[in-house]
């Protein structure tokens, strides 16, 4: 062995080695931590544009699209109590008059419960909304249900959810 390696730790003496032939990268510890911060960094970026979206995106996986709004009215046919893929349960209508046969999709149920409204078969209703193809038939999310002269607001014009953090003002400037 060389004479320089002998006076060091055998540890030391076998980790010079590997540096050496190139089977071990040499760090100190300011590389180390900065290889920790810049994992954190590139997985911060890696998520980011989920954040950038927008409210728009947020919390639904329905796109509401303003320049799709229609007002429909008619006769609550079925009331369906749907599970979603976060654990909470979404109430959807089927709404029926002359012209269709249109599911609704008004928001989570615990939100309708919150806002003291109901929805049963044979309701009259009238539905604004933003008129979507989902598969192969068309859906309404609605924005606003009117029923016996009460109004419930479920989203603002621009789509955003009343029961969303972005429509409670959480985040200023981030669009969350």
């Amino acid at each position: 062995m060389d004479g320089a390696i002998v006076g060091l730790g055998w540890r030391h003496a076998r980790r010079e080695q590997r540096v050496a032939s190139g089977n071990l990268r040499d760090f100190s510890p300011a590389l180390k931590y900065a290889n920790h911060f810049n994992c954190n960094v590139m997985s911060l970026l890696a998520v980011l544009p989920a954040f950038t979206q927008g409210p728009a995106r947020y919390g639904r996986p329905l796109h509401y699209d303003p320049a799709t709004e229609v007002r429909v009215a008619g006769t609550v046919d079925e009331v369906r109590q749907v599970s979603a893929n976060r654990g909470w349960t979404g109430t959807h209508i089927i709404l029926k008059n002359d012209q269709e046969s249109l599911e609704v999709h008004l928001g989570p149920s615990a939100f309708l419960v919150k806002s003291n409204f109901t929805f049963a078969k044979s309701d009259q209703i009238e539905v604004l909304g933003s008129k979507i193809r989902v598969g192969n038939s068309d859906v309404l999310v609605a924005r606003e249900v009117q029923k016996d002269g009460k109004v419930l607001i479920l989203r603002d014009a621009r789509g955003i959810p009343k029961w969303s953090r972005a429509s409670r003002g959480c985040c200023p400037g981030s669009g969350l």
